[in-house]
């Protein structure tokens, strides 16, 4: 483990005893789970997407930006942060600060979303699109980055 990382992991209070970690048929199942997974909605993203019409893509665009903030919680709850107390920005640092790739892509996906929800301007196919595809790599990402830490209990 970095220095940097074992400065952070114990600086925020993380120990054998607190950290959770479940390994499962060789692969990892996050210890903490939704109703309603990041990959539920990235789904029905698709879904929307391929559906096409003026209702499924608005759906679109508003599913991707719910995977990728369901999977930062997700991610954060699996290494023992309560993410129901973080505000964005906050969970984005922490997430940098892990060494995760930090979703500076988010203003992509919420920028345009948010135009939709609070100015009621429809986002572009491109916009569309590129909101699935992002939220579709950052949910891979966080799936992959989350192997590195099966190596925490050797620390």
């Amino acid at each position: 483990m970095s220095s940097d990382l074992k400065r952070l992991v114990n600086q925020v209070g993380i120990t054998k005893e607190n950290a959770r970690k479940l390994v499962e048929g060789g692969g990892l199942s996050p210890s903490h789970s939704f109703d309603i997974e990041p990959e539920d909605f990235l789904e029905r993203a698709e879904e929307d997407y391929q559906q096409g019409g003026t209702s499924a893509s608005l759906n679109s665009i508003t599913n991707s930006k719910r995977a990728i903030y369901s999977k930062m919680d997700q991610a954060l709850a699996w290494l023992g942060f309560d993410a129901t107390r973080l505000k964005v920005l906050k969970k984005v640092e922490l997430l940098g600060s892990l060494g995760f790739v930090t979703p500076r892509i988010l203003k992509r996906v919420t920028t345009p979303r948010n135009i939709l929800e609070h100015q009621y301007v429809r986002p572009t196919t491109e916009e569309i699109e590129e909101a699935l595809d992002l939220a579709a790599l950052f949910t891979e990402s966080i799936n992959r980055h989350l192997l590195t830490f099966e190596s925490f209990e050797s620390c």
